[in-house]
């Protein structure tokens, strides 16, 4: 569930409806990415290893090495799809325009260029240009979709409306 608290954050603030704030909001749009992303691999190392400790790294690319082969490669497999992506295309030849840089569509490069980016995206102002090249910011939806097709009943559970503590209602302005 913190896992799906952190995709569904992500995903608010990188809705057309924030058009206007994408630029501002990229940075922690990426983090939360990131974050859901480390959470999602443990969920599913967890659910592999049967509830053994799960590690306490931030590394996606250590955390998918973790995984099992069926599991890495059903991520692969979903990768690979939504490279097919014209829009994704479309994102990359933007980023060819304005860098000169060609990045890889692979997971393997991608998870390696973003191994550490819930570490190196939060302090994004004490090192400038950082040398993160993030391009996982969908991949929490492709975990989420592998921890479903295991636990298939988890597509269900959804977060409720918040329930109104006396005293601390919306305000209507006579309050």
């Amino acid at each position: 569930m913190n896992a799906e608290r952190f995709r569904i954050a992500d995903r608010l603030l990188r809705s057309d409806q924030h058009r206007d704030l994408l630029v501002t909001v990229a940075s922690p749009s990426m983090v939360l990415s990131a974050f859901a992303s480390e959470l999602y691999f443990k969920c599913i190392i967890a659910m592999e290893t049967k509830g053994k400790p799960t590690p306490q790294s931030h590394d996606l690319e250590a955390l998918f090495k973790m995984l099992s082969l069926a599991s890495r490669k059903r991520l692969e497999q979903l990768w690979n799809i939504a490279e097919a992506n014209p829009q994704v295309a479309r994102m990359r030849a933007a980023l060819l325009a304005t860098t000169g840089d060609t990045i890889p569509t692979d997971l393997a490069w991608s998870l390696k260029n973003g191994r550490s980016a819930f570490i190196r995206l939060r302090y994004v102002h004490e090192d400038d240009g950082m040398g993160t090249s993030f391009m996982l910011t969908d991949l929490p939806e492709m975990l989420r979709q592998v921890v479903v097709e295991m636990q298939p009943v988890w597509q269900f559970i959804t977060h409720g409306p918040p329930k109104l503590v006396p005293g601390f209602g919306p305000l209507n302005g006579s309050e």
